[in-house]
């Protein structure tokens, strides 16, 4: 690219993205350099280094330096600060708070209820979740599903869980008040979100709980497992969250 130039004071991500904007380079074309995809470099921008493997972090920083012609002993002194792996997974809920046997099975009665009165039940639960929001003063967002096809169904699920054979489903939903890279994966391993996704919409996935949770921005993200809000303080390191949700109600 261009001379060497000059380092501003600023974090490894905001001397990048400065200087990839002053020097009018795209995004798309920083990535073919790196061979990297574009949301790992916009992560790199966002200092949201918990996103590239510990192996490639500052490597990969120093390359896309390189490429824009940054000094690289300066900028080497601005990787010092960073952190490249990624907090401990930690869990959401107290052990001694398993799900009893008599729960499970008012799971399983729940459960035949909405496959009997498989219209009205769904519609007044929905009606009911959404008053409720309404009377909160909460946005009420469009519904993004991870792996859920019927909102109706889903709004059940936010009150109870379903029961399907043997399984309990929890419903996680997830919701954005400005872009972030979300990764969900449920305890049968399906990967149900790995995505950078826009902000203002509420993302929501049904599986087997725990999930294990990557969240990449936390200032913009509000959690609700089941419903309930997730305290998401306590899992936080920097501005990004690794967690596991749901640990006992997994049946």
């Amino acid at each position: 690219m261009s001379a060497q130039n000059e380092l501003p004071i600023g974090t490894p991500g905001e001397l990048l993205a400065n200087a990839r904007l002053k020097q009018g380079c795209s995004i798309e074309k920083v990535a073919g350099f790196l061979k990297l995809s574009v949301e790992k470099v916009e992560a790199m921008e966002a200092d949201q280094w918990g996103q590239i493997a510990p192996v490639y972090c500052k490597g990969s920083a120093r390359r896309y330096a390189a490429f824009l012609g940054l000094d690289a002993d300066k900028f080497e002194i601005t990787l010092n600060g960073i952190e490249c792996t990624e907090p401990p997974v930690k869990s959401v809920f107290s052990k001694g708070l398993a799900t009893s046997s008599a729960s499970l099975n008012g799971f399983r009665v729940l459960s035949y209820l909405v496959a009997t009165v498989f219209v009205v039940l769904p519609l007044v639960l929905a009606y009911t979740h959404f008053a409720v929001r309404w009377s909160q003063d909460e946005p009420l967002l469009p519904v993004v599903s991870g792996d859920v096809s019927q909102v109706d169904h889903l709004q059940a699920n936010m009150l109870s869980g379903e029961a399907q054979g043997d399984r309990i489903l929890s419903t996680l939903a997830i919701e954005l008040s400005a872009d972030s890279w979300l990764s969900v994966v449920d305890a049968d391993g399906r990967k149900l979100d790995s995505e950078l996704r826009k902000g203002g919409q509420v993302y929501s996935y049904q599986g087997k709980p725990p999930f294990q949770l990557h969240i990449g921005r936390v200032s913009a993200t509000r959690v609700r497992f089941n419903g309930d809000l997730v305290d998401l303080s306590a899992y936080t390191n920097g501005n990004i969250a690794n967690l596991e949700v749901g640990a006992n109600h997994s049946g």
